[in-house]
Formats: structure tokens, sequence, C-alpha cells
């Protein structure tokens, strides 16, 4: 019986060493990148959402709205917006129409039944940068954009999408009042009944700057900001659409800004990549390969293990098994006077939760940062637009496991 039992111990040992073994190796993913059709002449890709088909989209699944802008002239420089859908079946792109005014810097949402809601950005007038209010609904049944004007005295800053086809659009209050009353402001936007439904302010004395929102499982709304313009504190805020009111929640133990986000299907954020403390104009600013963990559940952080490279600028895509792709980005954050440098990185890495590591990726064929990335419904992964380590925009891939 003893022989017997050494025997049973020796095999469950041996076990556990080869799963150690595998689970500390950090092989590289099979799969492959593939180029995508030259989409229609847009320099600058400014957005990339995957319509949600719908009794309003008037169109099925797998259709992406690319909008962006080209070159115009040179003195003085001028760009005129360009917008174009991508068929993700048959390949192909199709021009469409383009916003009312230029902005740039801005957020494009993707609306249950198809509609895209565009969210703050700048403009530029006599040479100087201007806050957009005013948001713009694409409706893709019609092929139009129509302008939306935001609640009286509010400047949107982002936005996120509700799962009855509404969005939620937080800002700030352009008009100061009395000392202490609240500068967040916030609003639900519905873009078939075209109507606003103002809600609870989000902030005492100061508002959420560089705000990033995500819709939990849980029908709550998550957001991350900046909360003062030193960029030294942040704030973490949940909304609740039943009871009508924002709660604080725990925040980062680090101000961290520019990071790659996504929610897993357990229902946790994740974030990783970015700025680690930076000043308004970026001389002080130190690319991170942090990685966290948000339980809404327990409204608690977990520190995950970090990236294998740091990075800003790159993009975070969860995949259909719930791993999470991260490709490209900068090895170092550009000061705003500085042009594109050999920083841009290549480099792949996948996040697995259940392993909770990392492990290397097939790479870009091309340094590339700055780009967008989307998992299309047939489970590939689309990247479009930003640019190369010499500043030149890139063509557009896609990425499919093997």
């Amino acid at each position: 019986m003893d022989a017997q039992w050494r025997r049973s111990c020796a095999w469950l040992l041996l076990a556990l060493v080869l799963v150690l073994l595998m689970g500390g190796c950090r092989q590289e993913q099979q799969g492959h990148w593939e180029p995508v059709t030259p989409l229609p002449v847009i320099s600058r890709i400014d957005a990339a959402v995957l319509i949600q088909p719908g009794a309003y989209s008037g169109l099925a699944g797998g259709k992406v709205l690319v909008l962006g802008s080209r070159k115009a002239g040179d003195e003085p420089p001028r760009f005129e917006e360009q917008a174009a859908i991508y068929d993700q079946q048959a390949n192909q792109w199709q021009s469409v129409a383009v916003m009312h005014e230029p902005r740039y810097g801005y957020q494009a949402l993707s609306l249950i039944g198809g509609h895209v809601l565009v969210v703050g950005g700048m403009q530029m007038r006599d040479g100087r940068p201007y806050s957009v209010e005013h948001l713009e609904v694409y409706d893709p049944q019609e092929n139009s954009w129509a302008v939306v004007e935001p609640p009286h005295a509010m400047e949107p800053h982002g936005a996120v999408a509700l799962p009855d086809g509404r969005a939620l659009v937080v800002g700030r209050r352009l008009l100061r009042g009395a000392v202490g009353e609240p500068m967040g402001m916030a609003a639900i936007y519905d873009p078939v009944a075209r109507l606003w439904q103002q809600i609870s302010p989000y902030a005492d004395e100061a508002t959420v700057f560089a705000p990033h929102l995500q819709l939990l499982q849980d029908g709550r709304v998550w957001l991350f900001g900046v909360s003062d313009m030193r960029m030294a504190r942040e704030s973490v805020l949940m909304y609740d659409l039943q009871e009508g009111r924002w709660t604080q929640a725990m925040p980062w133990k680090h101000v961290w800004q520019k990071f790659g986000q996504a929610m897993l299907h357990d229902g946790r954020v994740m974030l990783a990549g970015g700025i680690g403390k930076m000043d308004l104009i970026g001389d002080d600013a130190e690319v991170i390969g942090a990685c966290a963990l948000f339980d809404p559940a327990s409204g608690k952080w977990q520190e995950g293990e970090p990236m294998l490279q740091p990075r800003v600028n790159h993009s975070t895509t969860l995949l259909a098994d719930g791993r999470v792709l991260v490709a490209g980005g900068r090895a170092q954050q550009l000061r705003y006077d500085q042009a594109p440098q050999s920083s841009a990185l290549s480099a792949v890495e996948i996040y697995d939760p259940v392993l909770r590591r990392w492990e290397v990726g097939v790479p870009l064929p091309q340094a590339r940062a700055g780009h967008h990335a989307l998992l299309l419904p047939d489970q590939r992964v689309l990247v479009i637009g930003g640019v190369g380590s010499d500043g030149t925009p890139l063509p557009a891939l896609l990425y499919e496991e093997k």
C-alpha cells in the first residue's frame, strides 16, 4: 500500500512540475497578420467603430465606420473631412457622408441599434484650438449626419453606450456658479427620440478631465479620469442607472492616463500601459507597463503582472476567448512639439486572465502607434490608422489566430 501511495505521489508531483514548466513559458502565439484592401484617401484616421446591426442601422453585421481627414492644402495647412465604411465580408470600402464640421481628438461611439455618436474634440479657428460643444449623430440607413446641441451650459468630454441604445454623456459646466456647486455635468441622450435627459452631476468644485468610461456587466457606468488640471489626482466614480446617482469608488494608487482599457469576461475592468505621470504639455511623462484590474463587485483594485514592454498610444482589444491583445504603441511619450521618432513598436503581447500572465504575440509587420483596433464578428481583429516610426500613415491589417 505504501509503495502504491508513493508511486501516486510521484506521478502527481511530476504532473505539477510539468504544469509549472508550461505555465512559465512565454511561447509566441500562433497567428498571422494580413493586409486589408486599401481604403479611400484618408491620410489621418481619428476614429473607427463597429456599427451595431439593428432596426435603425439598415446594415448587416461586420460594418466598420472610419472617420478621418486628408490634407487639402499646405499654406495654411488645410484638411478635408473623410468617412468610409468597411465591409468585412466583402473586404471592400465605400465612401459615406462626412460630419458637418471638422474636429479632431474626439470620441466616436457605436450605439445599440446602429447610430454612431461623436462627442467632444477640438476645432481650429483663426489658428487657435477651441473645444467643440455640439455632438453629431450618424444614421447608417440614411447615410446622413445630424447636429445635436448639448444640454445648456455643458461642454461634453466623453460618453458610453447604454444597453437600450441611448448614450450617457459626461462633461463640464461652462458657467461657473457658487462655490461648491457641481462642475461635472452628465446627461443621457436618446438618438431615436432626439431628446436629452438630465441626470445627477458627478463632481463637486472640479470636473473630471480625459474621462474613461465603461458600461459594466451589472448595468452601472464606471468613470476614471483626472480630477484637476495639474494632472495630480485621479477620480473613480460609479453611476447607478436604477438609483440615478453617482458614488465614489476606490481610486488607483498612482496618477494614470492614456492607458489601454478592456472589460474582461468576468466583469473586471483591466487597464494596461500608458503614462504614469505627466504635466499639461507632456514634459514630464513616464511610459509604463503597469497592469491593474478593478473589480466592480468588491470595488477594489488588484495589481496585475506588468506588460512585457512599457508602451503608450497602443491598442487594447478583448478577444473572443477572453484574452486581451495589446499591439504596437510607443516606448516613449512624444512632447507636444516633437515629430514622430523611432519609438514606435511592432511588439504584440496577449494577456491571459486565467493564467494571469502576458505572452508574446505575433508582431505587427511594421511598427505602429496611435492606431485603432476592433474585434470583428468573425473574431478577427481589424487594426487601422496610426503612423509608423517615420510618421507616415500605414495600411489597415487583419489579425487572425490559427
